[in-house]
């Protein structure tokens, strides 16, 4: 399947990913910068959604949403929180059956049943989850339906694709377009490529191809100069004129 990618200016992005070892360590996140991996934070708990919005990092570990560079608060749910979305000027969150603008509090979506993932495409937000339906988020309106849950959503190019257990899928017109061992956790658009990830790792989706092992629950692109000016990573040659 060729997907048409939308022409815009393109912004030096790493891979960003947290990782799950299924025992009593803790939870960690790590840059990925198509070389290496560099963890960047360890939490007690799960790590199972990330986001980038306003040149941040943020993350969430069971009902709190983190800061992810300065370790700080910035949101409290009652329940679990499932996603995390950058969508125009604000950013978003999900769990239960909930949607959350983050800074504000406020809520402005609920649903019959569990939202386990957010997407911003083409100016709008959508909500996926455990009824198998896709939602335009403040309308209600359902634009397609899955057989199983719906665990994550992504814009890529001109279009969005989601997954539902093993399977993923072009969200408006139903082609699947790969299927997995395991459940797919999450999806993600990076440097003009769709990844997806869980059980067994981070995955190119349309080859098939491995880049990083281990249990992968969530990933976002972020640019890269939030982790060069925080010392994390160094500055590529010819930065800032060098």
């Amino acid at each position: 399947m060729k997907t048409i990618i939308k022409p815009e200016l393109q912004e030096d992005k790493v891979l960003v990913y947290s990782k799950d070892v299924y025992a009593k360590d803790p939870n960690q996140i790590y840059i990925w910068d198509g070389e290496r991996s560099v963890n960047i934070a360890t939490y007690e708990n799960w790590v199972n959604a990330l986001a980038s919005h306003k040149d941040n990092l943020y993350n969430v570990e069971k009902n709190d949403i983190y800061n992810t560079l300065t370790g700080e608060i910035i949101a409290e749910r009652d329940n679990s929180v499932w996603d995390l979305v950058s969508h125009g000027d604000e950013m978003f969150d999900c769990g239960r059956n909930w949607v959350y603008d983050t800074f504000t509090g406020e809520r402005i979506a609920e649903r019959a049943d569990w939202i386990h993932t957010l997407v911003s495409h083409d100016k709008t937000l959508f909500d996926g989850g455990r009824d198998g339906g896709i939602y335009n988020t403040l309308t209600g309106e359902i634009i397609a339906e899955r057989d199983n849950s719906v665990f994550s959503l992504v814009s890529h190019g001109y279009t969005m694709f989601d997954c539902a257990k093993k399977k993923i899928f072009e969200t408006f017109t139903g082609d699947q377009i790969a299927e997995r061992d395991a459940l797919v956790d999450a999806l993600v658009s990076h440097e003009r490529t769709l990844y997806d990830c869980g059980k067994n790792g981070i995955y190119n989706t349309l080859t098939g191809e491995r880049i990083v092992e281990g249990r992968i629950p969530a990933m976002a692109s972020v640019p890269r100069k939030i982790f060069e000016e925080a010392g994390l990573l160094e500055r590529k040659v010819g930065d800032n004129g060098n």
